[in-house]
C-alpha cells in the first residue's frame, strides 16, 4: 500500500512539473525568448515566443523577418500554451516553410514579402519594428 501512494505521489509532482516546465508560471509578462535564427533566400528570419497574461493562451510566436537592407517586419504566428514549441525553417525556391513540432504552420513568400497560414490560406499582415527583434511587436498589434 506504501508503494500504492509513494508512486502516485511521484506521478503527481512528475505531472505537475510537467505543467510547470510548459506554462513557465515564473517567467513575466512580455518577456520574450528567441526560438531560432536563420539566413534563407536572402533574407535573416528569427522566431521569438513572448510570455502572455492570458493561462490557456500563454504564448505568442511572431517570425520576424528582414532582407539584409530593410528594417526587421514580424508576422504573429499563433497564439498557444506551450512554451518552446520546436521550430524550423525550411526553404524552397522563393517559399520559406515554417513548421512547428513538425506540422506546417504556413509559407513565407521572399518574392512577395507575405506569409500565409497552412490551416485556412490567410495572408497576415506584417508589422514593421525600428529596432532589433523582439523590439515591441506586441505594442503594435
Amino acid at each position: 500500500m506504501k508503494r500504492v501512494a509513494y508512486l502516485a505521489g511521484l506521478a503527481a509532482v512528475v505531472a505537475v512539473a510537467w505543467i510547470a516546465w510548459k506554462l513557465h508560471p515564473w517567467m513575466r509578462s512580455g518577456d520574450a525568448v528567441e526560438l531560432g535564427s536563420w539566413q534563407l533566400a536572402g533574407h535573416d528570419f528569427q522566431v521569438w515566443q513572448r510570455k502572455n497574461n492570458d493561462l490557456l493562451e500563454a504564448f505568442a510566436t511572431g517570425l520576424f523577418v528582414r532582407n539584409t537592407t530593410n528594417q526587421w517586419q514580424v508576422f504573429c504566428l499563433d497564439f498557444e500554451d506551450v512554451y518552446s514549441p520546436k521550430i524550423e525553417l525550411q526553404a524552397n525556391g522563393s517559399q520559406v516553410a515554417v513548421l512547428r513540432s513538425g506540422t506546417k504552420v504556413g509559407d513565407f513568400d521572399t518574392t512577395t514579402v507575405t506569409f500565409k497560414r497552412a490551416t485556412d490560406g490567410a495572408a497576415l499582415n506584417a508589422v514593421v519594428i525600428s529596432n532589433a527583434p523582439p523590439g515591441d511587436w506586441w505594442l503594435k498589434q
